[in-house]
């Protein structure tokens, strides 16, 4: 195992009961827990997709998980959005999420923003996690993201759904000839990008799908195991489960991360 994670769990215990399914696993065992417990990951958004997945984090023992969300419930939210209840509209979701995740944790740790991610603050926040994950529903804080995880080399999981549609993809930092946010969408004009769930309706289960599959993915890359690696982008229609996937490339012409700018 890497001497840095060494480091980082060195000081933590964990219930071994409590993860025994992971330990029996192949491919995960012990060690691979020990990865997760020392895991740092980075929330952004805490809505339909945040939901499921900030339950599955922490149930999976991820040992820190930052929130950013600056949002506050709504009746419309809890159609989808699990991690609420109605005595929770009119509430900062962050702080109701905390409360939530909390009473799930296994010794973990959880630092809550409760304020939009931003260019002004996203670099401050992004660097002090390992891997972050995109659960918002707009095309300019996906551009934030983007731009300082590949600042930082973070990888990043990125997850949208339109209508019954949705796309998954694994941006992966830490390999010089990733593609980035901006080689697939280098223009914000994507239906995906621009709309919301509100906006043009989404059937309740569908973000809890797609979060599933954050969830999943993140593991995948702490764990490093299955495709993790793998810059494919995948087209789920959710009508009939099928899955389309395509391999995304590294743009010369990027704006972002283009002609050596990273």
């Amino acid at each position: 195992m890497d001497k840095d994670i060494f480091e980082s769990i060195k000081n933590r215990t964990y219930s071994s009961a409590r993860f025994e399914p992971h330990i029996n696993l192949p491919n995960v065992g012990k060690r691979g827990q020990e990865r997760i417990s020392a895991s740092k990951v980075l929330v952004v958004g805490a809505g339909g997709l945040g939901s499921p997945l900030l339950f599955y984090l922490t149930a999976s023992g991820v040992g820190l998980i930052g929130v950013v969300d600056g949002d506050e419930v709504t009746h419309s939210n809890l159609q989808r959005q699990i991690l609420y209840t109605n005595k929770d509209v009119g509430e900062y979701k962050v702080l109701c999420a905390e409360k939530q995740l909390c009473a799930r944790a296994d010794k973990q740790n959880f630092n809550i923003y409760k304020e939009y991610l931003s260019e002004e603050n996203a670099e401050d926040i992004i660097r002090e996690y390992d891997f972050v994950i995109d659960c918002t529903d707009n095309y300019k804080t996906r551009s934030i993201i983007n731009s300082a995880c590949k600042k930082y080399k973070k990888d990043w999981i990125y997850g949208s759904v339109y209508r019954y549609e949705a796309q998954l993809f694994t941006f992966n930092n830490h390999l010089a000839d990733a593609p980035c946010f901006h080689c697939i969408f280098p223009q914000s004009t994507s239906d995906f990008n621009t709309r919301a769930c509100e906006g043009e309706g989404v059937l309740s289960p569908i973000p809890g799908i797609i979060g599933c599959f954050q969830a999943l993915e993140l593991l995948k890359c702490v764990l490093k195991i299955g495709d993790y690696s793998k810059p494919q982008m995948k087209i789920l229609n959710l009508l009939d489960l099928s899955v389309k996937s395509f391999i995304a490339e590294k743009r010369k012409d990027c704006e972002v991360c283009g002609n050596g700018k990273f």
